[in-house]
């Protein structure tokens, strides 16, 4: 079984930042490698990194457990991943999971429950594996949450931001998907000056 992102998301991270790293993993295990190294750090920079532990034959999250935290260290600094110490140690831990098929039964709470998860990157993995139409909050769309619709929630109450997000597109009759990747191109966008997709309205019934 190969996991691949839905045709939009992967042509829309293709196309904006040369990002999709999903498409060099060939089983959960290499998602789950990518899953645990993408926070905080640029897709154009995950891409390069899972490009590099592929080439190496290093991607799987199996082949890095039984490897020494030092080497898997030294492995992320020489491809210029800025955490390399920090999450080279999750690659110690045991998970609960005896297959790939186990893996892929796997609940969001199960998933969110790896260290190095937690919910966004949970809901990414759902939204990747299962194509599940589920907020991914990142810091372009809880931008747009606070400052241009005036939500006072901290980043810290994921499912009270998810259900608004889920709220703000059931509103304007899209999809938390479509809503999702119009807000992440316009963050990035406007960090380049670049001219921005218009955000779909609130509905007449939803207004009224």
């Amino acid at each position: 079984m190969q996991p691949t992102m839905n045709k939009a998301d992967q042509a829309f991270f293709k196309n904006i930042v040369d990002g999709d790293w999903v498409e060099f993993c060939d089983n959960l295990y290499e998602l789950l490698t990518m899953l645990l190294l993408d926070a905080r750090t640029p897709l154009k920079r995950v891409r390069k990194v899972a490009k590099g532990l592929k080439e190496q034959e290093c991607l799987d999250f199996r082949t890095l457990h039984s490897m020494d935290t030092e080497f898997i260290t030294a492995l992320l600094k020489d491809l210029s991943y800025p955490w390399n110490r920090q999450k080279a140690k999750l690659f110690a831990q045991k998970l609960p999971f005896r297959s790939e098929q186990e893996l892929f039964d796997a609940t969001y709470e199960q998933i969110d429950a790896i260290k190095g998860i937690g919910p966004k990157l949970a809901s990414l993995w759902m939204r990747i594996v299962h194509d599940e139409d589920r907020p991914v909050i990142d810091t372009h769309v809880y931008r747009w949450l606070t400052e241009e619709r005036g939500y006072d929630v901290p980043l810290a109450k994921y499912d009270v931001l998810s259900e608004l997000m889920r709220r703000e597109a059931e509103m304007r009759n899209v999809s938390v998907q479509e809503l999702d990747r119009i807000l992440v191109s316009n963050g990035i966008s406007k960090r380049q000056h670049l001219p921005m997709l218009p955000v779909p309205p609130i509905s007449r019934e939803a207004s009224s």
